[in-house]
Parts: structure tokens; sequence; C-alpha cells
């Protein structure tokens, strides 16, 4: 959330390094003492200074919602500085280079990105630290889902004989009847008997769930 107040003439603020035309789109809603009041700005322009996009409110709060701002050049880039004006100090909230037709996109869900002329995201460089934080994110979901799907570590299949189960890693089979299976896992989908030389199709489709008689 970016709110602009009255009370200190907030605005926000571009500045581009190089001079070329910019489409700029501003999605803002206006609270004063309770009523709420949308409002857009649109601008294209080649800002070779400081350059209002969103000007203070009249009176409340302006609440910035959606922000794009693309390149429109096909062969230049700039660099883009987002700030926030009080009429006294400048803070710089975002400073991106945007290549040939990007676009630097704020969002109140989500913040800001960049997106390439495709609408891609444009992938940002990671430090070895945050790739260790994502890998265990990773790992941690991953056992979270076995855990709530009641799958060991090292269990593989299901073995019933009677009414007793015996779990763990399944390593040989010697003689097999038929091979059910429970649901599907990954793979396809084998049919519900599965007979003679397709027992061992079945259990590769469906290795993690897979009932052997």
């Amino acid at each position: 959330m970016i709110l602009l107040d009255s009370s200190s003439s907030d605005s926000m603020r571009l500045t581009s390094t190089a001079d070329i035309t910019l489409d700029i789109h501003a999605s803002c809603v206006d609270n004063n003492s309770g009523t709420i009041t949308p409002v857009v700005f649109n601008y294209q322009n080649v800002p070779s200074a400081l350059t209002d996009i969103v000007p203070a409110p009249g009176a409340g709060q302006r609440n910035i919602k959606t922000l794009f701002v693309r390149n429109t050049s096909s062969t230049m880039s700039t660099t883009i500085n987002i700030n926030l004006y009080n009429a006294t100090q400048t803070v710089t909230i975002s400073s991106c280079t945007l290549g040939p037709e990007e676009t630097l996109i704020y969002e109140e869900e989500y913040g800001f990105t960049t997106k390439d002329k495709d609408g891609f995201f444009v992938d940002a460089a990671l430090s070895a630290q945050e790739e260790a934080a994502i890998l265990d994110e990773i790992r941690v979901a991953l056992a979270n889902i076995a855990g709530a799907r009641g799958i060991a570590a090292d269990l593989r299949v299901t073995l019933l004989g009677g009414t007793t189960a015996v779990t763990g890693t399944l390593t040989a089979v010697t003689t097999v009847g038929t091979v059910s299976n429970i649901t599907s896992v990954g793979g396809f989908i084998a049919a519900p008997v599965v007979q003679g030389q397709t027992n061992l199709v079945a259990v590769q489709s469906n290795i993690n769930n897979v009932i052997v008689t």
C-alpha cells in the first residue's frame, strides 16, 4: 500500500535517465472522511526531470492501487526512479533499469515487478542465501505434502497379506498375482486390475500407492 496524505502534500514522482517516451498509468482511490472516489492518471511524456505522476490529494488520503510505467522505445534502455515527495524530502521507493519495451509495475498486493514486451516477468538474480532459502521452503513443502498423504520418507509400496499391512521399501517381488491401483500418483492411470507382464508398468506408474497381492 502506498498512501499519499493531503496534510503533508505527499506526491509520487518519477525520473528517467534517458530522453525516451514513457507510457504511464496510475489507478488510485481517494478517501476523504469516508467518501471514496476512484482516480485515474494517464500520461505519455519524456520526463527529462522530476515529473509528478500522482499528485497530492486535495483532501484526505490517496491510496495508489496500481502503477504502470512502460518504456516505449524498441532500442533504448532507461533507469527509472519512483520517488515519494512531501514538499520537503524525497524518498526513492523503487529504482530499476527498463529495457526496450519493458514495463515497471506496482500492484498493491504484490509490490513492484517488471515485465518484458511479451508480458513475462523479468528474472532477477538471486543471492546464494535467497536460493538456499527457496530450496529449504520447497523441501519443507514436499515433506508436509508427504506427511499429509501418509507417505513415509522411504515408502514405495504397501504389501497386504490377509488383514496385515506391511510398509517399507520394495526391493524384489518373486510372485505377483495382480496389482490394483488405489490412486494414480504421477505417470498414467493403469487398469483397476492389471495382469501378468503389465504388473511392472503399473507399479512404475503408481509407485507410491499400489497394492500387491
